[in-house]
């Protein structure tokens, strides 16, 4: 029962998250208009913001319009609870807030990376000064600025001499990463990052597209090699 209210407690945090992914870039408030479904436009009541519980027994569509909801959302939700339930599981206590922050600024992010291809200045500016703050009350991460200027200064030249490969978000995302987490940390985390990236490609070209060069969301990926690498490296 406990891990059950951890995990639901996680997909709340996701719900209010993914929404504050789809605003805070377009510069809108995270509270103001209430959700409501952006094809009536109908505000949504209490029982329909419960997250998985209205999904399930809605069928994943509005209830007013009856428009099928993005599975997004589901997805979003789920992610976030179970994360939150294997950091409850193996990281419950302050000392580890700095690596909790570190994933949720990546999970937001990740959401903003594939709402728009963007990771969001304001999500990535404020969350580096959280983990800063949280670092110096509860040093969970012995920085590295050497290897964080290593690898934003070789991705930067990779962004900048190689076309349509990182964009400039990305190169900032993973230099604070690196300053967090270090160089041989981020190293492997490129490299998982990298794998799940091909293979998403891999999948989405033999089920759904046969174009060969697809612009692709690299943060969500990213994240996923961060989850990897804090639980089975370092």
């Amino acid at each position: 029962m406990r891990y059950f209210f951890v995990f639901y407690l996680g997909t709340l945090f996701g719900s209010f998250l993914t929404l504050a992914a789809e605003r805070i870039p377009l510069q809108k408030s995270i509270l103001f208009p209430r959700s409501h479904c952006t094809h009536c436009h109908m505000t949504l009541s209490w029982f329909e913001l419960l997250p998985l519980f209205s999904q399930v027994i809605l069928k994943n569509r509005c209830a007013h319009c009856q428009t099928k909801l993005p599975l997004l959302y589901l997805v979003s939700e789920s992610s976030l609870g179970i994360i939150f339930m294997l950091f409850y599981m193996r990281y419950f206590h302050l000392f580890f807030l700095p690596l909790f922050f570190l994933w949720v600024m990546c999970y937001l992010l990740a959401l903003t990376d594939y709402f728009y291809f963007l990771v969001s200045p304001t999500i990535l500016y404020s969350f580096t000064c959280l983990l800063f703050g949280t670092n110096l009350l509860f040093p969970y991460f012995s920085v590295d600025v050497l290897g964080s200027l290593a690898i934003g200064i070789g991705l930067w030249l990779l962004a900048n001499l190689t076309a349509n490969s990182l964009g400039q978000g990305d190169v900032k995302l993973l230099s604070v990463i690196t300053f967090f987490i270090g160089f041989h940390a981020m190293v492997l985390l490129l490299f998982f990052a990298s794998i799940f990236a091909l293979f998403w490609l891999g999948v989405r070209r033999f089920f759904w597209s046969r174009s060969l060069f697809e612009k692709l969301p690299f943060v969500p990926f990213i994240f996923l090699g961060l989850i990897v690498v804090n639980l089975f490296f370092f």
